[in-house]
């Protein structure tokens, strides 16, 4: 969620600015991240948690808690075609999350700071500052959000924060108070320009990660939806979450993603991100 999340912030402003097309929009949004060719060695084209899972057979009840500031990592690549064009490259963003107590209210912070591009010929690093902090419940209603970016107006952050209004609590997850059980389903349903995404989490159990309790999140086989342009896209989207039971926070997700445009576009996407808890 919390690449997500960031990918959505990026994106938006695309659209704002008309810097983006509706098919690179998808490409950004339906997929979490990836590693290319440059290393296929390190793709996991069918990822499985490995961890020792156990039944949920008495609800858990998950609520968003403070957390102190914790460091993401995300690991992204692309490979494959788009309209005749090569892709064939690799990002590592690194960033931050924390959840906090502010004035009689949980605010939930996620930063972005560098993002490190990697392909054949070359390797650079540059600032890529984004944060956005949301007011929201226990559970994850969303109450308001702000967004900041020292590289926009205020007008700009205005229109993204409005194109973004009816997307967000799509994107964290809603925690349901009676509490998560196996078999528990997150649901995905999100809207934005000419693409929507439909996507369906299950839960297998929950797992000890890190030596701390989570529950294990799993997506497998085609998309829900995919549609661009009122164009269905096919498309499969394998991984799971794990989620900290403590504080309701991410702490890893890998995926694979795979999509096929056209006879000339079709893309493959690996992705790894993880919370490092301080």
């Amino acid at each position: 969620m919390i690449v997500f999340l960031l990918f959505l912030f990026c994106m938006v402003v695309g659209l704002v600015l008309q810097k983006i097309s509706s098919l690179s929009l998808v490409l950004l949004l339906s997929v979490l991240g990836t590693t290319s060719v440059l290393a296929n060695e390190e793709i996991n084209q069918n990822p499985v948690y490995k961890g020792e899972v156990e039944s949920i057979n008495e609800p858990i009840i998950i609520r968003y808690s403070p957390l102190p500031k914790s460091r993401t990592i995300d690991t992204s690549s692309f490979s494959g075609k788009l309209n005749g064009r090569v892709l064939d490259h690799k990002t590592i963003s690194r960033g931050a999350i924390e959840i906090f107590e502010e004035d009689k209210s949980l605010k939930m912070l996620i930063s972005s700071f560098t993002t490190e591009l990697i392909n054949k010929n070359k390797k650079e690093t540059i600032n890529d500052v984004k944060k956005m902090t949301f007011d929201i419940s226990p559970f994850g209603k969303i109450n308001d959000f702000s967004l900041y970016s020292p590289d926009l107006t205020s007008e700009e952050l205005a229109l993204t924060k409005e194109a973004m209004s009816n997307m967000v609590e799509e994107i964290i997850f809603q925690l349901p108070p009676s509490g998560v059980e196996t078999d528990h389903k997150f649901k995905t349903n999100l809207t934005l320009g000419g693409m929507a995404i439909k996507d369906v989490g299950t839960v297998l159990g929950k797992t000890i990660f890190n030596n701390r309790q989570a529950i294990v999140i799993d997506y497998r086989g085609p998309l829900s939806s995919l549609v661009i342009n009122h164009e269905k896209i096919k498309g499969s989207f394998d991984g799971y979450s794990v989620m900290d039971i403590a504080t309701g926070v991410t702490v890893y997700t890998e995926y694979y993603f795979q999509a096929k445009f056209s006879h000339k576009s079709r893309v493959y996407i690996y992705n790894t991100l993880k919370t490092e808890f301080q």
